[in-house]
């Protein structure tokens, strides 16, 4: 029988606050804070740094899945505090720190591979997840399958550019 793959939920911590998505004046004392918005969901992870993104990931997701997923990484390269998980009715279930997935990355980087193995961490094995943002122009969570810093996007809720709400993310006015 072969083993069950090992998921996000698996490296999930539940050491972690939940606070209203926040405000600009709003200060964090370097624990996890997953941010919420009216209806409970997630819209925001704030960490040492402060807030910024949140990529929700269902808890069933293979771990692997996460590690080979392209808009993941590149997501957590640019300064996400971690992952958001969530049971299959959308609800917060836990919180995976950067520093698990930097544990759990190198670990899979480790591993042996076979020449020509297509299957490396970066590379896309599913339909990545949503990646989470606040507009700063209308408060509204918009969701982005890829999200570069460095391009412009419309807002998802109105006919303005969308601005980040927070993070290193943030465009300056």
């Amino acid at each position: 029988m072969k083993p069950r793959p090992r998921t996000v939920a698996d490296i999930a911590t539940t050491d972690y606050d939940v606070a209203a998505a926040p405000d600009q004046r709003a200060t964090y004392d370097g624990r996890l804070v997953v941010l919420v918005d009216d209806q409970g969901e997630p819209v925001g992870l704030a960490g040492p740094d402060g807030p910024g993104p949140a990529v929700a990931l269902p808890g069933d997701t293979a771990l692997t899945t996460a590690l080979y997923c392209e808009e993941v990484l590149e997501i957590l390269l640019d300064g996400a505090a971690g992952l958001v998980v969530v049971d299959s009715a959308g609800q917060l279930a836990g919180v995976v720190p950067i520093e698990a997935v930097r544990l759990e990355l190198a670990a899979e980087m480790a591993a042996p591979h076979e020449l020509g193995d297509s299957d490396l961490p970066g590379r896309r094995t599913g339909l990545p997840p949503p990646i989470r943002l606040r507009c700063d122009v209308c408060q509204q969570t918009n969701r982005f399958v890829r999200f570069r810093h460095t391009e412009t996007y419309r807002c998802q809720y109105g006919g303005h550019d969308f601005v980040p709400a927070y993070g290193p993310f943030r465009r300056r006015r």
